[in-house]
């Protein structure tokens, strides 16, 4: 039997009725911070009182420890409140009820764009009965060394930056994906720790010069620097210079093959898009926000664009053709999205080859500091 699964999520967002028998519908659970309100700690008994009783029943609360939401690739400092109510539920049921947190990473590409990716990490879990002995004797050192325990085992499973490697990062961990080969099917990939590994080494390099070798840090950011600053003079992109520069030849014919499926996609879908982006940005003005509203700009119209032509299809004809139908625009869409991606990177590398026909020595130039950049950080990042 499928487990339903359970969220806490910020208590002033229950403030309206409507809107709290929705998320109540969607099995969201109030959490309420004290920094908003000192009466939040009674608010707050009967959430713990819920989670416990839901772990008793063994269901599955997903907690974001951190307790606020920012965009930028680092975990920050966590909250206390996992560590309570996984004692909570212990003391109210019994130590021996075999509850677990399960540390997770969630390591976004671009969070707030679409077609942003996400990799999913699963750290090793951690049994709440393990603390049993000092709970009973010291409760508070307790918390802090559960939540101490669970704050290391995340970091192990995140993309985690210093502050000053930010923009650095983009930029180098923007030439490696570069040169690995790109899977354009398959929405969903399992097991590719690869590439997990391969980011998350290029982030702990980088805060190892940071902190340890500044001056080796300095000059890899003024070479980086440089090199950017050059190809965005000559308006290159990095794509161009990958070990992949190149366009198989079947790519190019499949994606003239697919173009009228391109351009249903564009005149079926593009302009909810468009009207998501600009009107996400024009209600919320804080961009931590963008993304959710984003999504959920885009999730409500498609609903319609897909039900009205199925509705209008089967009306002049039968269900068996409005089927079709959907299936015709579920695939033309995919489809375009790959050939935009295709076309993309046509004119990048084209862009990139007369460049390299017109002005040979500079290209080669730059194509020597690109690859010195990646030996340099290759052994610590593969």
């Amino acid at each position: 039997m499928l487990k339903q699964q359970f969220y806490l999520a910020r208590g002033d967002v229950f403030n309206n009725k409507i809107l709290q028998r929705v998320f109540n519908w969607l099995n969201m659970i109030p959490i309420y911070r004290k920094r908003d309100s000192a009466n939040n700690s009674d608010k707050n008994n009967e959430t713990f009182d819920r989670v416990a009783h839901l772990l008793n029943r063994n269901e599955t609360v997903l907690i974001f420890s951190e307790g606020v939401c920012m965009v930028e690739k680092r975990l920050r400092p966590l909250m206390k409140g996992t560590a309570r109510m996984a004692f909570h539920a212990a003391e109210k049921y019994g130590w021996d009820r075999g509850i677990q947190i399960q540390p997770v990473g969630l390591n976004y590409t671009y969070m707030q764009d679409v077609r942003g990716e996400v990799m999913y990490n699963f750290g090793l879990p951690m049994e709440v009965s393990d603390y049993e002995d000092l709970y009973k004797e010291n409760p508070s050192k307790a918390i802090v060394a559960l939540t101490e325990e669970l704050e290391i085992r995340m970091k192990k499973e995140i993309i985690h930056l210093d502050p000053e490697n930010d923009a650095l990062f983009e930029q180098l961990v923007q030439m490696f994906r570069n040169d690995r080969e790109k899977k354009n099917f398959g929405i969903l990939q399992f097991n590719d720790y690869s590439r997990f590994q391969m980011e998350k080494g290029l982030a702990d390099q980088l805060n190892d010069l940071h902190q340890n070798n500044p001056e080796d840090w300095e000059k890899l950011k003024l070479e980086c620097e440089d090199l950017e600053a050059q190809m965005a003079k000559h308006v290159l992109g990095d794509l161009g210079f990958s070990k992949r520069s190149s366009t198989p030849f079947w790519k190019l014919v499949l994606m003239m093959f697919f173009l009228p499926f391109s351009l249903v996609a564009y005149l079926l879908h593009f302009g909810i898009f468009k009207f998501a982006r600009s009107y996400s940005r024009k209600i919320i003005k804080s961009s931590v926000f963008h993304a959710s509203m984003h999504i959920g700009f885009i999730m409500i119209p498609m609903w319609f664009a897909f039900l009205i032509p199925f509705l209008l299809v089967m009306g002049f004809t039968n269900v068996y053709w409005a089927i079709a139908w959907t299936l015709f625009q579920l695939i033309s869409g995919y489809i375009g999205v790959l050939s935009l991606d295709l076309w993309n990177q046509i004119k990048i590398r084209s862009r990139v080859e007369v460049f390299k026909n017109k002005e040979p020595a500079l290209y080669d130039e730059l194509a020597v500091k690109r690859s010195a950049i990646l030996k340099h950080l290759a052994h610590e990042t593969h």
